[in-house]
């Protein structure tokens, strides 16, 4: 999607209500997770009230495809710390001789 910025409130609304099945394509997790900062950030997630902070968090996971819970997590983690990032496993580490 371009020109999230140009998505207002209503427009989102008639596109929940309106359509289906459309997914936003992304090559990897980090464009998507970009993706979302920049919906979070147009719309000024915190300081939407209540029904339109509903509305942006179904058309994030509507159009992302990502699950309510995957949502709510990066929801939070933008309200938190102002972004959107990919978090990195810490992996397994062996002991050094």
């Amino acid at each position: 999607m371009e020109d999230e910025e140009l998505v207002s409130l209503e427009q989102m609304r008639a596109f929940l209500e309106g359509s289906d099945e459309v997914r936003f394509r992304a090559e990897n997790r980090k464009e998507l997770y970009g993706w979302t900062e920049r919906i979070l950030r147009a719309r000024n997630y915190p300081e939407l009230p209540r029904e339109g902070k509903g509305l942006v968090r179904r058309f994030v996971a509507k159009v992302s495809g990502l699950s309510r819970a995957q949502t709510a997590r990066l929801i939070g983690k933008y309200v938190d710390d102002g972004c959107v990032t990919l978090r990195r496993g810490r992996g397994k580490h062996f002991a050094a001789v």
